[in-house]
């Protein structure tokens, strides 16, 4: 997160963009058709409509409200249909998901439920993205340890150092 505009942007552009571009041409040239540009545009645009709530603080004051919920009876809470947030972890969680779900299905359009097949493919694409940090960093540290010897550098200065003492 930043909180310059333009170096979203440039983030946008950068990660979002230019790889959909990449992945979308990749499906074109075998042949099926293109779909994560389209994608990263409404992901865009969802962004774009929430940031003035992402990127400041919001503070409501609702004691009225508070107060209104302790103070009315029983009978009147079930006739007015008031409701506080849930308070055990579970009916949070299940308050949280129906909000992603409807963010998700109102801000994105994205009306289909998520299957058990969609949950397999985005644990796949955890663990590719995984396996391809590991590798990244593999070859880092395959690169500084052994192209550029750097044990092996710091061993020779650390020998120099103590023979001129």
């Amino acid at each position: 997160m930043t909180n310059y505009f333009f170096i979203f942007y440039i983030n946008v552009l950068l990660f979002h963009v230019l790889p959909a571009l990449f992945i979308d041409l990749m499906l074109l040239l075998a042949g099926r058709s293109p779909f994560l540009l389209k994608l990263q545009r409404k992901i865009y645009i969802a962004n774009i409509a929430v940031s003035q709530f992402i990127f400041n603080q919001w503070l409501f004051v609702n004691d009225n409200s508070k107060r209104l919920h302790t103070n009315l009876p029983d009978e009147d809470k079930d006739a007015f249909d008031i409701n506080q947030l849930p308070l055990t972890e579970d009916e949070r969680y299940t308050y949280y998901a129906n909000c992603c779900d409807y963010g998700r299905r109102y801000l994105i359009k994205e009306y289909e439920d998520i299957t058990e097949e969609t949950r397999a493919n985005n644990k796949r694409m955890y663990f590719l993205d995984c396996f391809t940090k590991f590798l990244f960093y593999s070859w880092m540290a395959w690169t500084v340890f052994y192209k550029i010897n750097v044990v092996n550098i710091l061993l020779i200065s650390l020998r120099d150092y103590w023979d001129r003492l």
